[in-house]
């Protein structure tokens, strides 16, 4: 562009002022690579910033490997600006600001479900949460519905029980919950003989393991059938 004053004094004389200068294109800055939204834990982005040869400014889930890159680790929950600046040659500088947001994961437990259980006791049912997830199907559980099973402790072992649900973000958690089937002892009585005539000679006797307890039941005398050799 020219820039051009006249002057005309007071004798009617005129002269006349030109300047040049030039309007320089302003740059346009851009990020590319970053999307709207996260997940704490999620994959991490590349981002490049255009044009190059221009910087990013650091902050929270930023990793900086270059004048015109970094990489986005969604690792802390929370709305975050990522800018980026390029200076041309001509000293004009322009901005690009892009927002994305993490999302915490759901917070997913199994509610029902005792540590440990005696092998064939009585199921339980268990129950999700939140509702609406997904139980996994494995061994010893019957599932009911999205988030609702039985644990049925039929055989001794180490179970995990594990449910998994999805938010409306698309964030996906998994509780891991494990549990222990323990095997029923085997209880022994020696010292009995099959059969007594009343009045003979009493027996010890003895429980196997030790630390347990007995108990006495007495048939009543019509159920009793008479044994030969009792006088």
């Amino acid at each position: 562009y020219t820039i051009q004053y006249t002057f005309t004094d007071v004798n009617g004389c005129i002269d006349t002022a030109d300047a040049a200068t030039t309007v320089i294109a302003f740059p346009v800055a851009s990020i590319a690579g970053l999307d709207a939204s996260y997940c704490i834990g999620g994959e991490t982005d590349t981002l490049v910033g255009s044009p190059a040869d221009g910087f990013f400014v650091a902050g929270p889930n930023l990793t900086i490997i270059g004048g015109d890159s970094v990489v986005f680790d969604p690792a802390l929950a929370g709305s975050q600006d990522i800018k980026y600046y390029f200076t041309n040659a001509s000293g004009c500088t322009d901005t690009a600001t892009v927002t994305s947001t993490v999302n915490a994961l759901p917070i997913v437990s199994i509610n029902g479900l005792e540590a440990d259980y005696c092998e064939g006791t009585a199921s339980d049912t268990l129950e999700g949460s939140p509702l609406l997830g997904t139980f996994l199907v494995s061994p010893g559980l019957n599932v009911l519905g999205s988030d609702s099973a039985v644990f049925k402790p039929l055989a001794a072992g180490g179970y995990t029980i594990q449910y998994t649900f999805t938010d409306v973000n698309g964030c996906i958690d998994t509780a891991d919950v494990p549990t222990i089937v323990n095997p029923l002892p085997v209880a022994s009585i020696s010292g009995a003989d099959a059969s007594y005539c009343e009045g003979a000679l009493t027996d010890t006797l003895e429980g196997n393991p030790l630390g347990g307890i007995f108990l006495f039941e007495l048939l009543s005398l019509s159920s009793i059938i008479p044994l030969r050799g009792c006088s």
